[in-house]
């Protein structure tokens, strides 16, 4: 599983907002945003928030460990309109 999709399953999953998650990383929605689509990469400090926020390892957030209830999430919240593919070989 892709970084950008743990994000945007751990969010789904603990019912925020791109607008709340950004609020709490001291971040713009639109910036917040770039994770989840996959276009930026969020860095180590981003990272350790984010762990702490949805109470999991950094190691789930980049993909090293899957949670099998975010892959249903992930399915069922599959985007509408087509998205730009993934970029790989970042850290996420």
């Amino acid at each position: 599983m892709e970084c950008n999709e743990v994000l945007r399953g751990l969010r789904i999953k603990n019912t925020y907002t791109q607008k709340k998650v950004a609020e709490i990383l001291n971040l713009t929605q639109r910036g917040y945003a770039h994770y989840e689509k996959g276009d930026r990469q969020p860095s180590i400090d981003i990272l350790k928030k984010l762990s702490e926020l949805y109470n999991v390892p950094v190691d789930v957030l980049i993909g090293k460990y899957e949670l099998p209830e975010l892959k249903e999430i992930i399915n069922q919240d599959k985007p509408k309109r087509g998205r730009k593919p993934t970029k790989s070989g970042n850290i996420c």
